[in-house]
């Protein structure tokens, strides 16, 4: 009994470690705002490509906003409207393993405004 205790502080003390000394994972964002209407394509969609650093918004229906913070705190903020097609920023250089959140907001005549966030890491 004595042992097992031991191991299992011993794994617990190094998984730990380990996490904390990590970068975080960094991944690929996206979210999107539909209806059951709208089961084929979204209303809005944005996507955040972490391998170019680029943000894109898409409006499939009325108005899209997509925006986030970036580390120095300028926002980055694209808007597009369902006849503009998909909109992108270009490489935005941002620094690895920074917490942000992402926000998509659309608007429709009908629906009016819908918001939708995520935070993750870049």
């Amino acid at each position: 009994m004595r042992r097992r205790t031991l191991l299992v502080a011993f794994v617990s003390a190094v998984l730990s470690t380990t996490m904390l000394a990590s970068p975080a994972w960094a991944n690929d964002v996206t979210l999107k705002i539909d209806r059951a209407a709208t089961a084929k394509d979204p209303d809005a969609r944005a996507h955040w490509d972490d391998l170019t650093d680029t943000l894109c918004v898409r409006a499939f229906t009325g108005f899209a906003s997509a925006e986030f913070v970036r580390p120095n705190g300028n926002v980055v903020d694209l808007n597009v409207w369902a006849r503009d097609g998909r909109k992108c920023t270009g490489n935005l250089s941002i620094r690895e393993d920074y917490r942000t959140t992402l926000y998509l907001r659309h608007y429709r005549s009908d629906i009016g405004w819908r918001v939708k966030s995520v935070g993750f890491y870049t």
